[in-house]
């Protein structure tokens, strides 16, 4: 039998085949329910930021523009948005400050923690593996500052909401897991930017102190001493209090059900892509297909 020359010879090769495309269907999902029951879930835990409202309002530096290198720097003084926070969050700086709470390490690791033991496992992937065996990696089985940034790229995922706005999220086996990681996240996160901005300030104060003279112009001198004073009490206000420097408009929240794998998609692909398969077998290798469909229309008595 040859290949179908019009939609409806297609079709009749497509029907010929139904007992063969519902079979597969049957296994893919018999499968896709297999994977469901052994596969890992992965809880995910959201949190929105945006950016501080009702902040820190620089004032007017009227008169510093013969203060030669000030514009440079003031930019560090002004609040940062959430731009800032996307490059910290990728940042090695970001990474090791996981390594000073083992406790977090656990949250973001928990497959390399023996519970029993007390132990750390040894990283499993086989370039750990032939890094021990020809003694390039060491035999300290410590989460090391690379298994950090790689779980990170894998587990936190940040999501750009309107520019202004950021969703951040973690991925691990248990909910509870993803709400410590990014509370804590969140204030580490917090706690940098706070520490930049008062080094900058230092910096800014110590600058302004060198760089000043009696000499200067009365109006300049005005605007310095205005200038110098916001920048005292905005020191003061962040080393009294745990300022934070954006808003939290959404809490952590666990969704009530699995991130990761997503039964309904699992079920659908399952049922869908073998038939698929089978189905296009059928338009490729037509002449199989084409000689059950005529042994199944032969009369039983017809001599094959």
């Amino acid at each position: 039998m040859t290949a179908p020359s019009s939609l409806s010879g297609l079709i009749l090769q497509l029907m010929a085949a139904w007992r063969a495309m519902a079979i597969a269907s049957a296994c893919g999902l018999l499968a896709g329910s297999l994977y469901l029951s052994i596969a890992t879930r992965w809880y995910s835990a959201t949190a929105v930021l945006g950016p501080k409202t009702g902040g820190i309002v620089t004032p007017r530096l009227t008169g510093l523009s013969n203060v030669g290198g000030l514009a440079s720097i003031l930019g560090g003084v002004a609040p940062d948005d959430l731009r800032r926070a996307d490059i910290y969050w990728r940042s090695n700086r970001f990474a090791a400050s996981f390594l000073r709470n083992e406790e977090l390490v656990k949250d973001l690791l928990p497959e390399r923690w023996d519970e029993e033991a007390g132990t750390w496992r040894p990283d499993r992937g086989i370039s750990a593996r032939l890094g021990r065996l020809f003694g390039l990696v060491g035999a300290d089985a410590r989460p090391t500052l690379d298994d950090i940034r790689e779980a990170l790229d894998e587990k936190f995922v940040i999501d750009i909401k309107e520019q202004s706005f950021r969703e951040i999220s973690f991925l691990t086996e248990r909910p509870q897991r993803s709400i410590r990681l990014l509370q804590w996240t969140i204030e580490e996160t917090n706690r940098a930017f706070r520490e930049d901005q008062l080094r900058e300030i230092s910096e800014t104060l110590a600058f302004l102190d060198t760089r000043t003279t009696e000499e200067e112009q009365p109006r300049t001198l005005e605007a310095l001493a205005s200038f110098v004073e916001f920048l005292e009490q905005q020191q003061l206000r962040l080393e009294a209090t745990p300022v934070f420097m954006f808003d939290i408009i959404q809490p952590p929240t666990p969704l009530s059900r699995p991130a990761r794998p997503d039964p309904l998609l699992v079920l659908v692909a399952a049922a869908l892509l073998p038939p698929t398969a089978v189905g296009v077998a059928v338009v490729l290798f037509p002449g199989v297909v084409g000689r059950t469909h005529l042994k199944l229309r032969r009369p039983s008595g017809e001599p094959s």
